[in-house]
């Protein structure tokens, strides 16, 4: 069971919910599974503004005709809720996600519905009881002076404000700015990010001389950020060492200071805009459409933010991403199995969209009808129906494809070539597609703006494609023109440093309860070192597996009779598939450093390791 955010007016007539075909918010909804439930949300600017029922999915997406026009409905249970919710309690809710809350921060929503990571409705439903509690089921803001966790958690204590889980604290003091932070699971703040190496009195300078020196097309916003610095400058001129800011909306400018401040530096050399210019050529002081994303701002440190706990990545990596990535580029991640680089491209998502991007894994039998889209059939005839790529643009969101040159480039991404490899002028850059809709040629178009027409695709500067290879793979890259990959920056990600690499494999072991496992880390820095590297990822599944293979059953026995032979029999399921085409030679040489540091296996298990590694080596 999935649930989603519908963040548009939802039409639901008679227990069905419908959207015109050939929108974003249709292709969405053929997504959508019996049991899956869907949190409707209006924010129109009405008084009835607000979450007042929840769906239920009843039946699959079908097609059909409204008014002449082919729509796309699912049918829906509605349970109402006892009191509705506001679109200001909708943000606050605890255990929201914060690419959905963030979203409003736009014009309009990235998306029209997105799939949530939380129990949204099971939130919403707790939050439109009549008995709620306000202070568990709503997050708190405040800003705090102070530069240290313990001390804003102590202060806002003293406040009657002791952080509970979600709740942000933005930290500050006359001479720097720690940032934001966020009450983990156990209500301990943790900081997000860099410190802010400026005063606020110097950060509110940097952004008010930008602006003056900004244009248009820089698409560059402080507004936000200047507000939520002069309430940070009052605070500190009223002594104030603790403020309530208990309003999403009010509170997100914080968290987007240091982004807004990297955005403002590069303009800081430039001589400021003359009054004659000022009409044409001033940088916007309101929020960006929804399908403007300021990557210019993106940094490490929102990055290595969004990464999972332990995971462990050279830093000059990441930096490496987030240059090429503001420089314009595409990416393609190459590295050994398992060193995290969908891990990465998805950390690299999440710090410039949000939730607004798709995951997709690319195999030798795609075609354009995978990624660009073709016919299908419908009561009326030939329907045009998006590949990924083109949903992609269409949602303004990123996306990633694992194994990118898996595919036959040339095949199943042609139509592409004349937007991504055509010349350095963007203007009129465009792709017109052999396929019909109602409003007109299928066309990919290079544009600064998402046009609401169901044959525009639109590629906005803004948007990336990041791709992953494995290393064993790169002399794939020649399937590749010239003119198609100089859009790209080829980052390799490598396996992390041996003292981190070792020290993960016995943090995982110790965390399973395996004791005596010193022949297995030693096992394991020989698989990540073998012929063929092999990654952290694919070391923790074969933790994991031998962690379920010595586990007693309710029958009191295990799988295997010793740590060793569940190692060794997970070597066989998760690594020798990566040695597939490898000369023999390599997976002897990995069998013969295995039984060096493994010896209590007996001969049986690595007569079985032996023959799988010769049946997938190369003939």
């Amino acid at each position: 069971m999935t649930d989603y955010a519908l963040l548009v007016a939802a039409p639901v007539m008679d227990g069905k919910l419908t959207f015109k075909d050939g929108t974003p918010r249709a292709d969405t909804l053929r997504l959508v599974s019996v049991g899956d439930r869907i949190v409707p949300l209006v924010h129109s600017g009405g008084d009835s503004d607000g979450v007042a029922f929840i769906l239920r999915v009843t039946h699959a997406a079908r097609e059909g005709n409204q008014d002449g026009d082919p729509v796309v409905t699912v049918l829906c249970d509605t349970a109402d809720l006892e009191q509705p919710l506001s679109v200001a309690e909708f943000l606050r809710l605890r255990g929201l996600d914060d690419p959905i809350a963030a979203a409003f921060q736009l014009t309009t929503p990235p998306k029209a519905m997105m799939e949530t990571s939380s129990p949204l409705a099971s939130l919403v439903l707790a939050a439109g009881a009549k008995d709620r509690d306000d202070a568990l089921v709503f997050r708190r803001f405040s800003l705090v002076q102070t530069q240290n966790v313990n001390d804003a958690t102590q202060l806002l204590t003293d406040h009657g404000r002791a952080p509970l889980p979600g709740d942000g604290v933005f930290m500050f003091t006359n001479a720097a700015m720690v940032g934001t932070a966020t009450a983990n699971q156990s209500g301990d703040l943790v900081v997000k990010g860099q410190p802010i190496a400026h005063s606020p009195g110097e950060a509110l300078t940097i952004l008010v001389d930008a602006q003056a020196r900004a244009t248009a097309s820089d698409v560059f916003v402080p507004e936000p950020a200047i507000q939520a610095l002069e309430k940070v400058v009052v605070a500190l001129q009223d002594q104030s060492v603790v403020v309530a800011v208990d309003d999403y909306a009010s509170f997100y400018p914080f968290t987007k200071i240091l982004q807004t401040i990297n955005s403002a530096l590069p303009l800081l050399s430039r001589a400021p805009v003359t009054p004659s210019e000022g009409d044409a050529a001033s940088s916007p002081t309101t929020a960006p459409p929804a399908d403007t994303v300021n990557i210019a701002g993106l940094t490490v440190e929102a990055v290595l933010a969004e990464l999972p706990n332990g995971f462990k990545i050279q830093r000059e990596v990441v930096a490496a991403a987030v240059t090429a990535l503001r420089a314009g580029k595409h990416l393609l991640l190459g590295g050994p199995p398992g060193t995290g680089k969908t891990t990465l491209a998805e950390a690299l998502c999440r710090a410039v969209v949000g939730l607004n991007y798709d995951v997709t894994t690319a195999t030798a039998d795609w075609t354009t009808f995978d990624t660009i889209g073709g016919y299908l059939p419908d009561e009326k005839g030939l329907r045009f129906t998006p590949g990924v790529v083109l949903r992609s643009l269409r949602n303004a969101g990123w996306l990633i494809i694992d194994e990118v040159n898996r595919a036959d480039i040339d095949k199943a991404f042609g139509p592409l070539f004349t937007v991504l490899s055509g010349g350095d002028d963007a203007a009129g850059r465009t792709s017109v597609l052999p396929y019909q809709t109602t409003d007109g040629p299928v066309t990919i178009k290079w544009t600064d703006k998402v046009e609401d027409k169901a044959n525009i695709y639109p590629l906005t500067p803004s948007w990336r494609l990041i791709g992953t290879l494995n290393v064993s793979d790169k002399a794939s890259l020649f399937r590749l023109s010239f003119a198609f990959l100089r859009r790209f920056a080829v980052i390799d990600v490598p396996l992390p440093e041996d003292g981190d690499y070792r020290a993960l494999l016995k943090h995982w072991y110790d965390a399973a309860g395996i004791t005596g496992y010193d022949s297995l880390v030693d096992a394991g820095m020989g698989l990540a070192r073998g012929p063929v590297q092999i990654g952290p990822a694919i070391s923790a599944d074969i933790a994991s597996f031998v962690a379920q293979g010595i586990a007693k059953t309710s029958s009191d026995s295990e799988a295997f009779e010793d740590i060793e032979t569940a190692f060794l029999t997970a070597v066989r399921l998760f690594v020798v598939p990566q040695y597939e085409g490898q000369p023999e030679p390599s997976g002897e040489q990995l069998a013969k450093s295995l039984r060096a540091v493994l010896p209590k296996v007996n001969d049986e298990e690595f007569a079985l390791l032996r023959s799988a590694l010769k049946d997938v080596a190369l003939q």
